[in-house]
């Protein structure tokens, strides 16, 4: 499956095919091969009465033998929006996906009663694209937002309170964090050479800046930590065609995004 919140030269796609029924702006569209199915979900579909956002694209994974995965793609406002404002978007954020999650899980269950389909398990879902926040932000970390952590094992134990008479929620898994700095060999790229350090270079000139960023990331929810498949996120240095996002001045290839993409892999054969 591919969540594109850019452009892309066709050629690049390979085999992949659009995903029919996108209703949304355009800013996020999905792709995906012929083992899986996508199902994107309208918000007729979801039967919520909210103006549809174009900074969401809601839908469903299904492979054979297995429950459903709620996929969220993300591509969030733009750098000129401050930490603490952009951690008050993703308060409203985060209620709008669980809201649409809910509904889209209810949905299943009542179609998996009548004809005895697969239901989506709890929290089998995963946030991803574009957050345009890094992931030690407020928005990414705070119980009340997006509540994402780096550590596996916390986010497949207890939960905590969001606020302090708030509801009890569970963690977010958020592998991302490995992608920062430029230790190890990049996917694809000659042995011996750094790996890329970030997803998007940005470098004003402030008094503070990381000049490295990890804006692109993916979060998954307790139900489907069984099937991430630990070390597989990666940023590519090489497009399909093997031609290089990273120029030799080391910045990224404006042809495709401002941005690199990520890739990783879920084994579905690990749910039960």
């Amino acid at each position: 499956v591919l969540l594109l919140a850019e452009s892309w030269p066709a050629e690049d796609l390979g085999r992949l095919c659009v995903v029919p029924g996108q209703s949304l702006s355009g800013r996020l569209r999905y792709f995906c091969s012929e083992r899986v199915e996508v199902n994107c979900l309208s918000q007729d579909t979801l039967g919520l009465k909210e103006k549809e956002s174009p900074y969401f694209s809601f839908a469903l994974l299904k492979v054979p033998n297995s429950a459903p995965i709620f996929m969220t793609g993300v591509h969030f406002p733009i750098l000129h929006l401050s930490i603490d404002q952009r951690y008050e978007d993703a308060q409203e954020y985060i209620r709008f996906i669980h809201k649409n999650e809910a509904f889209a899980r209810k949905l299943l269950q009542q179609q998996a009663t009548a004809a005895s389909g697969p239901k989506m398990g709890e929290e089998r879902s995963m946030i991803w694209g574009d957050f345009n926040m890094n992931p030690f932000d407020p928005g990414m970390t705070e119980a009340n937002s997006f509540n994402s952590v780096a550590s596996h094992r916390t986010a497949s134990g207890r939960r905590r309170r969001s606020g302090r008479l708030g509801p009890l929620v569970n963690y977010y898994y958020n592998p991302s964090w490995r992608l920062f700095g430029d230790f190890y060999d990049f996917a694809g790229a000659p042995s011996g050479q750094e790996k890329v350090p970030g997803t998007l270079g940005h470098s004003p000139g402030k008094r503070r800046e990381l000049h490295w960023n990890v804006f692109d990331q993916v979060l998954v929810g307790k139900g489907l930590l069984p099937c991430f498949v630990g070390g597989s996120l990666q940023v590519p240095y090489m497009s399909q065609n093997r031609n290089p996002l990273i120029t030799e001045d080391y910045k990224i290839n404006g042809e495709y995004s401002d941005h690199l993409p990520i890739i990783f892999s879920l084994d579905l054969g690990s749910y039960e």
